[in-house]
């Protein structure tokens, strides 16, 4: 038995616009990374079809019976220039960046590097591995954490710099928190590609997260406090219970295990 209120107040269908939205911005980001057209093809595409789907509403809306066709006619349209920022959103975080970028720093070799950066994530151990070519005393722990560089040290002289990069100490640095400035005498490693067909890309991996060259220290000492982080930031308090835990963690868990855990 159907109830009056189910007949007065029909079921509307479920409608979802961003949906779609997103679905063509994702079509746009593998539009770009299969083909790779370029920023200002992107930039005309996308800026075509909105012209053509505003002409397209403009004159079709004025016929009644041409209303819904205007308006999915339309939609694709804006759809389609969805597909195409996204795209050109992806070609410029892909192809194009800062000439500061402490990548470009980076030679084929390894170097020494002097630099001032801000760490941004809590400083957590890695597990040892007696195989790890980076790692040049094997089974000696280390520190990871991530960094945004401020400048760089060229002869007495100092340059801007810019850019994220991950820094790995090869022994105990506890004195280094999340938030702090820090001055680094390191070893400056550009980010290899694969080697041998099949591998893992570790180039393109890190270059889609801005990251192109790694720091490496060898001694906790030759990371310097420059400003330590305020005690009492948002940041800095969620720092501590991060480091409280992973303590925690590597106290009571097998060392094999706790990198995981």
């Amino acid at each position: 038995m159907v109830e009056s209120n189910d007949l007065e107040n029909p079921r509307v269908p479920s409608y979802q616009p961003l949906v779609l939205a997103l679905a063509a911005f994702v079509v746009g980001i593998l539009i770009d990374v299969r083909f790779d057209l370029g920023i200002f093809c992107y930039a005309i595409a996308g800026g075509g079809t909105m012209v053509l789907g505003l002409v397209v509403l403009q004159t079709q809306l004025q016929q009644i019976s041409s209303k819904q066709v205007a308006l999915i006619t339309g939609s694709l349209f804006l759809l389609s220039t969805v597909a195409m920022t996204s795209a050109a959103w992806h070609s410029l975080r892909w192809n194009y960046h800062s000439n500061q970028e402490i990548g470009l720093y980076a030679s084929t070799e390894p170097a020494p590097v002097c630099l001032d950066a801000i760490v941004t994530s809590e400083p957590r151990m890695i597990a040892p591995t007696p195989d790890d070519v980076l790692n040049p005393i094997p089974g000696r722990e280390r520190i990871k954490t991530s960094i945004r560089v401020l400048q760089i040290r060229d002869g007495a002289a100092w340059k801007s710099a810019k850019g994220n990069s991950d820094l790995i100490i090869h022994s105990r640095a506890d004195h280094v928190r999340a938030g702090d400035r820090i001055r680094v005498f390191g070893t400056l490693i550009p980010i290899q590609g694969t080697s041998n067909p099949g591998q893992f890309d570790f180039r393109n991996f890190y270059r889609a997260r801005d990251r192109f060259a790694t720091v490496h220290v060898y001694d906790g000492q030759s990371v310097q406090i420059q400003q330590p982080a305020s005690q009492w930031t948002g940041s800095r308090i969620l720092s501590n219970l991060r480091r409280k835990l992973n303590e925690f963690t590597w106290r009571h868990v097998d060392p094999e295990r706790a990198g995981f855990a």
